[in-house]
């Protein structure tokens, strides 16, 4: 796009609502529209549950947050007050059409092509439309189609900004180690953190640690619990560095699992339980600021790795039906994927129906052991 298309551009919408990773994931999008329309007022459409990530975002003028139906908070409520809650929900969904209508959007960037995003595009009347192919009837929102399967071809952070190819910004021009996730730490983030790992810490007599996020929204892409706390062990004993579990609200009662999983084995080592840090449950602000802060961080493919690639720290990735390529940054001097290369791996399913999960269970803990002593540079004292 020329500059002086540019300066008539005021206004562009990005539409992309959930899940917080691939909201987190496309925030290069609006850095990089920043760059290329430095005075056009830049937009997003969201879900209420992104606002920890989209609030106070630098390169956004303004965030709007969809109207939501939530069934189960409303099942047991009187029939007739229900009632005027919904109608309530629904004048809110007309509002958020409306102020869509008169907005004069320029440009609007689908980044998800649902039913209900589709329809909002159509109501923007914006004179050019972005979105991925995805459904014969939906992509008639749009005038400007991108191939959704070159979306695979390497880390989403990076291959979501082909939605930008339309307006003339080629992301062979986009170096894809200058590509960073967008998350804004502010000072009262920082305070909870810091309060609860210096206690934790000086118990200990410990200055260094390392975050381990065992959870996934599907269970099938969990590297098993005795893995896990077999790999915390391992580096408990070798380093005197203790294991911080990481978890997003929900995850509580699987994550007490690999916590007291973990005490089990220390007690049997006769190693000090606070070896085992379960953190207070934080905003993910909060935890994010808090891996910042380890050695590095060892997850499962999910949404609590992306925020520790936005912390800066670094991290080993497991994957069994995912594909590294895909949620990997590629700096490989700070991010590292592993997955088997035999066998059942890759099949991108979130159900394994194979008689045994072997591509999360032949990841064995010394295995990746040994690669987080060399990429987190674990040291005795």
């Amino acid at each position: 796009m020329n500059s002086d298309k540019q300066e008539e551009t005021k206004k562009i919408l990005i539409m992309l609502p959930r899940q917080l990773g691939d909201v987190l994931l496309a925030t290069p999008l609006a850095a990089e529209l920043r760059k290329q329309f430095p005075a056009a007022e830049l937009h997003w459409w969201s879900h209420p549950m992104a606002k920890e990530i989209l609030n106070d975002n630098p390169f956004l003028n303004e965030v709007y947050y969809l109207p939501i139906w939530d069934k189960k908070k409303y099942k047991k409520t009187f029939f007739l007050k229900k009632f005027f809650l919904w109608l309530g929900y629904i004048f809110s969904e007309l509002k958020l059409f409306l102020k869509l209508m008169l907005n004069g959007y320029d440009i609007v960037i689908d980044a998800i092509n649902y039913p209900r995003s589709s329809l909002q595009a159509v109501a923007t009347f914006a004179p050019i439309r972005i979105s991925f192919k995805c459904n014969s009837v939906r992509d008639f929102a749009y005038n400007k189609l991108v191939d959704r399967t070159k979306l695979d071809e390497g880390y989403l952070g990076y291959t979501r900004l082909l939605l930008l190819e339309p307006l003339g910004i080629k992301i062979s021009n986009i170096d894809p180690l200058q590509i960073k996730l967008n998350l804004p730490i502010l000072s009262e983030n920082k305070i909870n953190p810091e309060l609860w790992l210096k206690e934790q810490l000086e118990i200990l007599h410990a200055k260094e640690f390392v975050v381990m996020s065992p959870t996934s929204r599907y269970l099938d892409r969990c590297w098993p619990i005795e893995h896990y706390t077999e790999l915390a062990l391992l580096i408990i004993r070798e380093f005197n560095v203790p294991v911080v579990w990481s978890r997003a609200p929900g995850e509580e009662e699987y994550i007490l699992k690999v916590h007291h999983n973990l005490i089990k084995k220390l007690r049997l080592n006769k190693i000090q339980e606070n070896y085992s840090l379960l953190p207070p449950l934080m905003t993910i602000r909060e935890i994010t600021y808090l891996t910042s802060l380890s050695l590095g961080c060892v997850a499962n493919s999910n949404g609590m790795s992306h925020f520790a690639v936005a912390s800066g720290t670094k991290m080993i990735q497991l994957h069994g039906p995912t594909v590294p390529l895909n949620w990997i940054p590629p700096d490989t001097k700070k991010y590292l994927g592993i997955q088997k290369n035999t066998g059942c791996f890759g099949c991108s399913s979130n159900i394994c129906k194979m008689p045994r999960h072997e591509c999360m269970e032949d990841i064995l803990p010394i295995d990746v052991f040994k690669k987080a002593v060399e990429l987190f540079a674990l040291k005795k004292e």
